[in-house]
């Protein structure tokens, strides 16, 4: 994970999540195919309601860009429940 506090909009690439949207199907339900954003020449959809947290620090009800067709693939053994 990469924090850029100098982007426009915060993204999660979409071949490196796509494990974890396997393993926690009620992440897929926060993807918002209405909010659209645009990268690179395309729209993409954004998750909503998304809650960050990091070194105990929560970020809540934040809207996260789906940069769906970029990233790279992460094996589903790396990440654990």
């Amino acid at each position: 994970m990469q924090f850029d506090p100098g982007a426009v909009k915060t993204v999660i690439y979409g071949k490196s999540i796509k494990p974890y949207l396997t393993a926690y199907p009620a992440l897929k339900t926060k993807i918002d195919t209405s909010k659209k954003f645009l990268i690179q020449g395309e729209n993409n959809s954004t998750f909503t309601n998304m809650e960050l947290r990091t070194d105990g620090i929560a970020f809540k009800n934040i809207e996260i860009g789906y940069f769906k067709n970029f990233g790279s693939q992460i094996a589903p053994d790396s990440f654990s429940r």
